[in-house]
């Protein structure tokens, strides 16, 4: 759910942006193609962009991310044993139903007028008319003119000369050419799925305003301009129609005649190389972020803790006399070696004691300290590393710092009451004193967990051993995902 949520969040941040930059700087711009190129790529990149995982990026190799070692601790699981955990508020439980509820009931006006159109198409069907790439459909009054596609439904109950006939369908032409019913199909889905943002609204009124634009601008190239306003304010009758469809007598006729007077001249260009880096920037923003979180979620998720095998149990007997203070466990990564340490990218190696590949079970076994670095010499030849960096300690030890934690760190009020369950993952620094600074949230499920997991570790305010390489003091990133679940019992005890 919470992955919904998040592309749901992105997607509205996206699309702000993108109704944020048509209105302010293309509104009223007289170059129409461009208004409608920007228009439906900003509206594609918006739905696209969250899914995207720009992961072979070589900027990622070397951004300061890397610079700063960084270790992925084990997840602290808040509120799962909790004698206070609440039921989540029915009301809040209901809200994603209902969001969904209204998509439903747009989707489905929308699939009503997609029908209209095929049923009014076979009522027709022997009366088609197709002139090269399109079909003409009289409709006799029952409907006005408009385009859908390659059918052009043509309103003959309108006493119109032959030139003025010609004009019309010559404007229709022009949406069918520019296959601008693909651009209304585009904006209409996206708000469907994101009806509850203004601007979803906002830009599908607007392409449809374009299209109509841009079919004037064409005719008026091959025709009087005077006459052919003439004609738009004959054909400007108040008559029900499709919505999915380009009606020549559509509403807006003072506006696409005030248009139609505008001296036409291309987009500024600094517009434009304002406009479409400011959308590329979304795309770099939410994808890298995605994926710098799908990273830590397979290092720590795709390694599951497990027995000891019995080829690795005199082994993990070796390690434990030699490592009396360390809690050695086991974990086994499934895959080759090389994508399996792709995984484990993430992970510190200061804390892994031995190192086993399994050719034949295609898995890696590990076994390492969980409260933190462990000195190992290994050999490099048989997939073990010789490990000399001290990482940062908290006092006490992990353990200690855990459980500090979890005393400090509560179940939000309005997490418990909305039902918001999930993964908070909190990077900070260690600086070369042993102080923890610049706590980030990472990725998060909001509800108050975010900033809850932040105040836990300003009230802790707590100083570590300092992180040293190589004999000398050093930056430390360290991220700890704190998993926010509702214990199962607890919501038995409240039903």
């Amino acid at each position: 759910m919470t992955s919904y949520i998040n592309y749901f969040i992105e997607v509205n941040c996206c699309l702000l942006v993108v109704g944020l930059l048509y209105w302010l700087l293309l509104k009223n711009d007289s170059d129409i193609r461009f208004r409608r190129i920007f228009i439906l790529s900003g509206v594609i990149i918006s739905l696209i962009a969250p899914l995207l995982q720009l992961s072979n990026l070589s900027l990622f190799e070397s951004s300061t991310l890397s610079e700063i070692p960084t270790t992925i601790l084990p997840e602290l699981v808040i509120g799962q044993q909790s004698s206070d955990t609440q039921l989540p508020n029915d009301g809040m439980r209901y809200v994603p139903m209902g969001y969904l509820v209204i998509s439903i009931i747009l989707l489905q006006v929308f699939l009503f007028q997609l029908m209209q159109v095929a049923w009014f198409t076979l009522s027709r069907k022997t009366q088609i008319k197709k002139e090269g790439y399109y079909y003409i459909i009289e409709t006799n009054g029952t409907l006005p003119t408009f385009s859908f596609f390659n059918l052009l439904f043509f309103d003959n109950s309108i006493p119109l000369s032959d030139t003025e006939k010609a004009k019309v369908m010559y404007h229709e032409m022009i949406h069918i050419k520019q296959l601008h019913s693909l651009d209304v199909i585009i904006l209409e889905i996206s708000k469907i799925l994101m009806w509850v943002n203004p601007i979803a609204w906002y830009l599908r009124k607007e392409i449809q305003d374009v299209h109509e634009y841009l079919a004037d601008e064409t005719v008026i190239k091959n025709t009087e301009a005077q006459q052919y306003k003439s004609l738009l304010a004959k054909m400007a009758l108040s008559k029900a129609h499709l919505a999915i469809g380009h009606h020549f007598n559509k509403s807006k006729t003072l506006k696409r005649i005030k248009m139609m007077d505008q001296v036409k001249s291309k987009v500024k260009t600094w517009k434009p190389l304002l406009a479409f880096p400011l959308m590329a920037a979304i795309i770099f923003i939410v994808s890298c972020n995605d994926q710098v979180m799908d990273d830590i979620d397979t290092a720590m998720e795709t390694a599951s803790q497990k027995d000891v095998p019995a080829n690795l149990q005199q082994k993990m007997t070796e390690l434990e006399q030699k490592y009396p203070d360390a809690e050695l466990v086991y974990i086994e990564v499934e895959g080759s070696s090389e994508a399996a340490m792709k995984r484990l990218k993430d992970v510190d190696p200061n804390s892994i004691a031995f190192m086993n590949v399994d050719k034949s079970e295609n898995t890696i076994g590990i076994i390492l300290n969980r409260n933190g670095p462990i000195k190992s010499v290994v050999d490099q030849q048989t997939e073990v590393f010789t490990i000399v960096e001290e990482s940062a300690m908290p006092p006490g030890g992990y353990a200690a710092f855990y459980e500090r934690m979890s005393s400090t760190l509560k179940y939000p009020a309005q997490a418990k009451k909305e039902g918001i369950e999930g993964k908070v993952y909190v990077q900070f620094i260690v600086d070369k004193t042993g102080k923890l600074t610049d706590y980030k949230v990472m990725k998060g499920i909001g509800a108050g967990c975010d900033a809850a997991a932040i105040a836990a570790f300003e009230q802790l305010n707590e100083t570590w051993s300092a992180p040293t390489q190589r004999g000398v003091a050093v930056k430390q990133r360290i991220i700890l995902p704190i998993t926010f679940k509702l214990g199962n019992d607890s919501k038995e005890s409240e039903g």
